[in-house]
């Protein structure tokens, strides 16, 4: 289905690549503009065949011909090596060629207990907001138990979030402050 609609877009467009390619080889106001001759009944004639043959046969040459375009784009693609070679641990952890330090897999866990954390505290606020569209039971228990409890649950947030805030600045006390 999504090459039939990709082949079906090549289709459609072709008829503007000839009407830009009269626009392209234009010499100017005034001058004559002339169309490739030999490009034009080429692509008419595939037209005409392809209007002649059976539609899967015209699809199947569309989507080969697709496949064939969208390959030669891949190749085209260069892959960006680094002119100047680089002697930093950080490009080598990134890279995968050095392991972490522990240093780096404690703060992940920290970003990854935050990150938890932030998801708690929203899904209970989003709980306090809809209490009122709950059973008069849930919305009961929700406002004897939680509602109490969310400011503190969310000043933990941000004293936890201002803290690694403070580590990556530099400015925790008793920590020397990175270049």
């Amino acid at each position: 289905m999504l090459a039939q609609h990709r082949t079906a877009r090549v289709s459609i467009y072709r008829h503007l690549h000839n009407r830009s390619s009269l626009i392209c080889h234009s010499k100017g106001f005034g001058a004559e503009t002339k169309a490739p001759q030999k490009q034009a009944p080429k692509e008419e004639e595939e037209e005409a065949a392809a209007s002649t043959s059976s539609p899967t046969l015209s699809t199947d040459k569309d989507a080969l011909a697709l496949e064939a375009l969208e390959a030669r784009i891949r190749s085209r693609r260069k892959k960006v090596e680094a002119k100047v070679a680089v002697v930093a641990p950080a490009v080598d952890v990134a890279t995968g060629k050095a392991p972490t330090s522990a240093e780096s897999e404690m703060e992940r866990a920290y970003l990854a207990f935050l990150s938890f954390y932030f998801l708690g505290v929203i899904s209970l606020g989003l709980a306090l907001a809809g209490s009122g569209f709950l059973p008069e039971d849930v919305d009961a228990w929700i406002q004897d138990k939680l509602y109490p409890s969310y400011s503190w649950i969310m000043l933990g947030f941000l004293g936890l979030s201002s803290l690694y805030g403070l580590y990556k600045t530099g400015k925790l006390p008793g920590q020397t402050q990175r270049q």
